[in-house]
């Protein structure tokens, strides 16, 4: 937690303190198994990602591409799409929120202040 704390001296003479602090997180994972964890999600995610895509070449083989197109998009395909989109949106976000957290300038401010 990055903690500061700050006197404000009021033209009167009064003294207001003024305290706030602010959490972050420096350590994305605590534990080491925690990547399988993220490695299952993956699978999880990617596995609808692969049906999806074999059910369109299938349906374009088929069918020709503009109608193979036509009779795949259907309610449940876009919901699956939908799904697979927001999956992948929520990797992208996690993974440059972890870069975040690596950033020097984040580190800088968890380094204790050398008093001289």
């Amino acid at each position: 937690a990055i903690n500061e704390v700050r006197a404000i001296y009021n033209p009167s003479g009064q003294v207001a303190p003024v305290v706030s602090s602010s959490p972050i997180v420096v350590s994305p994972y605590a534990n080491t198994w925690l990547y399988a964890l993220d490695g299952l999600y993956l699978l999880i995610l990617l596995y609808p990602l692969y049906s999806e895509v074999k059910d369109i070449i299938k349906s374009c083989h088929v069918n020709g591409f503009l109608e193979g197109l036509r009779e795949y998009w259907g309610l449940w395909n876009a919901v699956d799409w939908l799904n697979i989109t927001m999956g992948l949106a929520s990797t992208v976000i996690w993974v440059l929120s972890c870069f975040a957290m690596e950033a020097a300038s984040v580190q800088g401010l968890l380094a204790p202040d050398e008093v001289e």
